[in-house]
């Protein structure tokens, strides 16, 4: 779950008035951070699980470095983020530049000038396919 640095997630908060208060049909948060916002996805799947609001209706796009090794305690912080949570938690992560030895990203596409490029490049198609 969530380690409690988004207690209250204005943005999240913002993107659900939007919805039931002000009538938007569809709401997206992009959050660029460096660490995951695991909290502001819990959020989000909170709300929908309670019927708050339809999965179809709410995207949070997530890009956040990310580095795993078999220890978890050496994880990046919160060594959340690795994977899409169904259609509406969509995670872009990339790996750190100060590392050759995590077993995950290092040697993928991820890394970099290129990887952040590729990777913005794909939220930012996966938002506008959405049409918040």
């Amino acid at each position: 779950g969530g380690c409690g640095f988004c207690l209250l997630n204005s943005a999240v908060i913002g993107a659900f008035h939007a919805l039931k208060g002000l009538g938007a049909q569809r709401v997206g948060v992009v959050d660029f951070d460096v660490h995951h916002g695991n909290g502001s996805a819990e959020l989000v799947q909170r709300l929908v699980q309670e019927n708050k609001v339809h999965e179809n209706r709410v995207r949070y796009f997530s890009t956040h470095l990310l580095e795993k090794f078999e220890d978890p305690s050496l994880d990046f912080f919160p060594g959340s983020g690795d994977q899409d949570i169904g259609n509406m938690i969509k995670s872009y992560p990339l790996a750190p530049q100060w590392t050759t030895d995590s077993k995950t990203l290092t040697t993928s596409p991820h890394q970099g000038r290129q990887g952040f490029r590729n990777q913005f490049s794909s939220l930012i198609s996966d938002l506008e396919a959405f049409k918040p």
